[in-house]
């Protein structure tokens, strides 16, 4: 984290940006405390602050979101090798407002930051008023809830700065409002504190529209698209198709690949290829891997009316409100798409198959774990060697024709290196389809 952090703070020099942490700092420059690292910058620094992230050696960026008008986030890759820090979310804020409409300003709070060391480290942070202000707001004002883990700090700074916060927000607030919202924060009533939040909310829609309604309208507007386009498009979904013939593994590599791939989105988490019901394939991780055989019950209870569902109720999850970039990784194995390769079970066809393949949300990488005909008679010994190799064949000739992104990775070997191939493919996809986004949207 020192190493990144001193690389960070280099290349925003170089680039001659102004930038100031805003909260969170306290553990620099060996811990982020806060997860992610926030930075206020001018609106017109953005492209240079993003061209600082992609100079930066060994890091990948790897995700790019507009979650909000005042908002960009990126996630960065190679940040170090420990499993939960391998990645980081750092986020542009260049407006400090509610519904579109500023309480502070940017450039007011980036002049008055205040210099701070830590270690070798040298940046800078709001002055206290102005944290203080931001700390209490972006809960209060944005998300309508009082964050107790800045609240103290929070307390002890407007009773100490009375007069400078209300002259902080007198700008954009009337006296008499921000006056009561500062004593029911010195004085420690939350109940107050709530009550205050509306009256302070309109009152800053009505200054800001008198003073200036045709700039005030536009950035509402913009705040309302801009979150309606973010949070009901896929758009900010990626999604990872892990095939597994047999099923006895892929869940097994999710759920080791789910803690490195941390930060590598704002959500990691597992999805299942028919939704509406727990996979099949859930593994039992022992000294050695086993699984229950195929040739039970495979495929006899998936039929083409329900795989057609499932397609519909993937589309469905598609479009559900999301808070943020989300990574998906679905796995798939032959009890939930059985494509006939000569066995006697209820199977569909490999026309089918490759249709579902087209019509299902489009994945930006399909893993295929070739575990090899030894292995898959090892893991099902009524299996054999013609049988298992024709499966093997069949979903290699499925995954090729789905013309996506795709590769074909050992499943024989060690369940370590297969996990460690997985997550380096998955990085490296997400990191070109960003470099993508990132060159369309600043170049």
């Amino acid at each position: 984290m020192n190493e990144f952090l001193a690389a960070l703070f280099q290349a925003f020099e170089e680039e001659g940006i102004l930038t100031c942490v805003l909260r969170n700092y306290e553990g620099f420059p060996f811990e982020n405390v806060g997860g992610d690292i926030d930075f206020l910058i001018s609106p017109s620094e953005l492209p240079r602050a993003i061209r600082a992230l992609r100079s930066l050696d060994g890091v990948r960026i790897v995700g790019f979101t507009e979650p909000s008008y005042a908002v960009r986030c990126a996630f960065l890759e190679g940040v170090s090798q420990h499993s939960k820090t391998r990645a980081i979310q750092v986020d542009f804020y260049f407006r400090l407002a509610w519904k579109g409409l500023p309480y502070l300003d940017v450039d007011t709070v980036l002049q008055s930051a205040v210099p701070r060391k830590a270690g070798s480290l040298s940046f800078l942070v709001p002055a206290p008023v102005h944290e203080a202000i931001m700390s209490l707001f972006s809960s209060l004002l944005v998300s309508r809830y009082l964050k107790e883990k800045y609240f103290p700090q929070v307390q002890r700074t407007f009773a100490a700065n009375k007069c400078e916060v209300i002259s902080a927000l007198t700008p954009q607030f009337p006296l008499k409002p921000a006056t009561q919202m500062v004593e029911a924060v010195i004085d420690g009533d939350r109940q107050q504190i709530m009550a205050c939040r509306m009256p302070l909310c309109m009152s800053l829609a009505r200054r800001s529209l008198l003073c200036s309604p045709l700039s005030s309208a536009v950035s509402v507007t913009r705040h309302y698209r801009q979150a309606l386009m973010f949070r009901l498009t896929p758009k900010n979904i990626e999604t990872v198709y892990i095939l597994d013939p047999d099923g006895s593994y892929n869940a097994i590599i999710i759920e080791r690949l789910l803690p490195i791939l941390y930060a590598v989105a704002k959500r990691a988490k597992e999805s299942t290829f028919l939704p509406h019901r727990k996979s099949p394939c859930a593994p039992q991780e022992t000294d050695a891997i086993t699984t229950s055989r195929m040739n039970e019950t495979a495929g006899q209870s998936v039929s083409l009316t329900k795989i057609v569902k499932c397609v519909v109720m993937n589309w469905a999850d598609q479009f559900k409100v999301k808070d943020d970039l989300e990574l998906h990784l679905c796995g798939i194995c032959y009890r939930d798409l059985p494509i006939q390769s000569g066995r006697r079970e209820a199977t569909i066809p490999m026309w089918f198959a490759r249709l579902v393949a087209k019509l299902a949300p489009p994945a930006d990488l399909w893993i295929y774990l070739n575990p090899g005909v030894e292995t898959m008679q090892s893991r099902n010994p009524d299996l054999n060697p013609a049988e298992a190799t024709k499966q093997l064949d069949v979903y290699h000739s499925f995954l090729k024709s789905v013309r996506r992104r795709h590769i074909i990775l050992d499943a024989s070997k060690p369940l370590a290196s297969v996990t460690e191939d997985a997550y380096a493919a998955i990085v490296d996809t997400l990191a070109a389809r960003t470099e993508k986004v990132l060159k369309s949207r600043f170049q």
